[in-house]
């Protein structure tokens, strides 16, 4: 068995490169054979699948088959941002939490986790206007400002206490009389 060093770092989700400097023969793989590239910390789930496996053989560089397994081999939508399979309010809450926020040191995949539809590491008003039209393309037509106000807003309860509290003061006022 040949000695194989890491060409990358382990946090990073860019490139996981391998090779044999020892003997510079490499490794055997039988047609057909699986090789894991990682576990589930590895790939970050995103609707862009964009890993290339190429390997040497008899000098030329061969392109191998890459088959993505944790989502029954369909891409994930654009827009489902937590990847469970549906674009909800929960993805709406993802593109919320994170607007305006600094991108900038994440890979392009965690970009899109965190809400950058449009891959320019920003989460700002051109993802929330990607995000509408793709809410509304998966629910239909008005859907978007139906989840709008289905979001739980302050209570009404809670403004008129709070109302009341502010009231409070100038109702116990002492009465001056002349």
């Amino acid at each position: 068995m040949n000695d194989w060093t890491e060409l990358t770092v382990a946090s990073a989700h860019g490139d996981l490169s391998e090779a044999d400097f020892e003997s510079g023969d490499g490794a055997i793989l039988a047609n057909g054979r699986t090789v894991s590239l990682g576990n589930a910390n590895t790939w970050i789930k995103t609707p862009t699948e964009d890993l290339v496996f190429q390997y040497v053989s008899d000098g030329e560089v061969v392109d191998g088959v890459i088959l993505w397994e944790g989502n029954n081999d369909v891409p994930f939508e654009v827009g489902d941002l937590n990847t469970n399979g549906v674009i909800n309010s929960a993805d709406w809450t993802i593109l919320r939490t994170n607007q305006h926020a600094n991108l900038s040191g994440l890979s392009l995949a965690e970009a899109y986790r965190a809400g950058d539809l449009t891959g320019d590491k920003l989460n700002n008003h051109a993802d929330f206007v990607a995000f509408k039209s793709i809410y509304e393309a998966a629910n239909g037509a008005g859907s978007f400002a139906l989840m709008l106000s289905n979001v739980p807003e302050p209570s009404g309860i809670v403004l008129v206490l709070t109302s009341g509290l502010l009231a409070l003061p100038l109702a116990r006022r002492p009465k001056y009389r002349k």
